[in-house]
């Protein structure tokens, strides 16, 4: 304290008024560093967090393009199976249309054998009667 009254002695009134504004000067000045100080470790989360996001963004992209190129794949398998398929339908109707051709073959060849049967029948009754007409 006794400094306080060496500037009072020294300089007077003013002495005092210059030493209380070099003070709150001083006091001003430490909290701004402090308030700087604070600042700074803001701008470093800030940075840090806004890191971390691009880093998000980035693997988000990644994920996104390997989606994309997933859904493209399937898009061409479905396409590709569609195709198969629709060459299925062509080889089944073309399956069906033969199996069509060759019963209605089959069934006139049975047809004629039948007849065939028929014929030779009845020229075996004929040779039989024929037979049976001479032993009389």
């Amino acid at each position: 304290m006794e400094w306080i009254i060496d500037i009072l002695k020294l300089y007077g009134l003013a002495g005092v008024v210059m030493f209380a504004l070099a003070v709150t000067v001083r006091q001003q000045q430490k909290s701004a560093f402090e308030v700087n100080n604070h600042r700074l470790a803001e701008r470093d989360v800030l940075i840090k967090a806004l890191e971390a996001n691009t880093t998000a963004i980035k693997e988000n992209a990644k994920v996104t393009e390997q989606r994309n190129q997933a859904t493209q794949d399937l898009a061409e398998a479905i396409s590709k199976q569609a195709g198969a398929f629709d060459i299925f339908l062509q080889k089944t109707e073309f399956n069906q249309t033969t199996m069509k051709d060759t019963l209605q073959t089959h069934a006139k060849a049975l047809e004629a054998f039948s007849e065939s049967n028929r014929v030779n029948s009845g020229i075996l009754r004929d040779v039989r009667d024929y037979i049976e007409r001479q032993h009389e």
